[in-house]
């Protein structure tokens, strides 16, 4: 990984847990190639759930069709799973990493230029696949930091580099809705 710039985006998964979707859970497993023991046995632990909503003016019981049920062994494991998809992109240029619901990005390049053109593909690839696993990113969370090395700092006359970086949740990128090859709004990001 060239290292003479570097951006680290950090990447909120908007409800992550709430919104793991069974279908395309179990499509993953297929797609592994799970035994089917094990497909059952998180089928059985899955279906059949409830969330029971009680306050002071009524009291109402809903059948859950999605999520990942928190505070079990087996919980971060189908987790993982999951969002594996995201993970496995991981190239000379960029490097994702999952924290739980979240995801830490590291971005590298040359030149600014490059470090831009990186960036964008890796959100790009990481949007894509969160549309495959009917995931949202959470825009007001995300936040980016880019930092230069030393040696780029004696080729510079200013101590900032603008970077033209595109956050797309679903189609809309920080708010604004987007037609498709549409040009996308530059931020600059400090370093």
């Amino acid at each position: 990984m060239n290292t003479d710039h570097l951006a680290l985006v950090s990447l909120d998964i908007k409800s992550a847990f709430d919104n793991m979707n069974w279908s395309v859970l179990f499509k993953i497993f297929n797609d592994i190639g799970l035994p089917s023991f094990y497909r059952n046995f998180i089928f059985y632990y899955l279906c059949d759930r409830t969330v029971l909503y009680i306050n002071d003016v009524c009291e109402t019981t809903r059948h859950c069709f999605k999520g990942c049920p928190q505070g079990s062994v087996i919980a971060p494991v189908i987790w993982n799973i999951y969002i594996n998809t995201i993970l496995c992109n991981n190239n000379t240029t960029f490097y994702t990493q999952a924290f739980a619901d979240d995801l830490a990005l590291v971005v590298s390049g040359r030149r600014a230029r490059d470090l831009e053109s990186n960036t964008n593909s890796a959100l790009e690839q990481i949007a894509l696949n969160l549309f495959d696993l009917k995931l949202k990113l959470s825009a007001e969370k995300c936040q980016a930091l880019v930092v230069r090395s030393i040696s780029s700092y004696k080729f510079s006359k200013r101590n900032y580099t603008v970077l033209n970086v595109r956050l797309v949740v679903g189609r809309r990128a920080f708010g604004v809705s987007l037609l498709p090859r549409r040009p996308f709004l530059p931020y600059t990001l400090f370093g």
